[in-house]
C-alpha cells in the first residue's frame, strides 16, 4: 500500500505533466485541483526537487514545474523516493522470522514482489497521462 505522500507525489507529477505548456503552475492551484493537503506540498515539492525532477520558484508569479519529461519519471522511482516497495519484510530479511528458510510463502512473495516492482519500472508519468485520456 502506497502511503498518502507518494500518491499526493503522483498526483503533483501528472499534473505538472498534464500542463507542460504553463511556464509555472502556483501550488495553491495544484492542491486545489488534486485535492493535496496544502501543508504537504511543500514536503513534497521539496523532495521532488532534490530529485531533480521538479523546479520550483518561491515568490509573486512563483510555481512549479516539470524539470524532465515525464517519461523520465517511473513510477516505481516515485514511489522509492518516499518508501520501501516491499510485500513482506521476510522476503529481504529472512532474519525477521524463525520460519524464513522453510516458509513457501516466502518465495511466492517474493515473486509478486518483483512482479509489481517489474510493472511499476516500466510505467511512466507519461503513460498515466495516457491512461487518463
Amino acid at each position: 500500500m502506497i502511503s498518502n505522500k507518494t500518491d499526493y507525489a503522483l498526483r503533483l507529477l501528472i499534473n505538472l505533466a498534464t500542463n507542460l505548456d504553463q511556464e509555472l503552475i502556483p501550488s495553491r492551484q495544484i492542491a486545489e485541483e488534486e485535492q493535496i493537503p496544502p501543508n504537504f506540498l511543500p514536503q513534497i515539492v521539496a523532495s521532488l526537487v532534490k530529485k531533480g525532477w521538479v523546479e520550483s520558484v518561491r515568490g509573486p508569479g512563483g510555481g512549479v514545474r516539470l524539470a524532465v519529461e515525464p517519461a523520465q519519471i517511473t513510477v516505481l522511482d516515485v514511489i522509492e523516493l518516499f518508501e520501501e516497495v516491499q510485500v513482506r519484510q521476510c522476503v529481504h530479511d529472512p532474519g525477521v522470522c524463525t520460519r524464513a528458510a522453510s516458509c513457501p510463502l516466502r518465495k511466492v512473495l517474493g515473486k509478486a514482489e518483483s512482479q509489481m516492482q517489474q510493472v511499476l519500472r516500466k510505467s511512466t508519468i507519461a503513460d498515466l497521462l495516457n491512461e487518463e485520456a
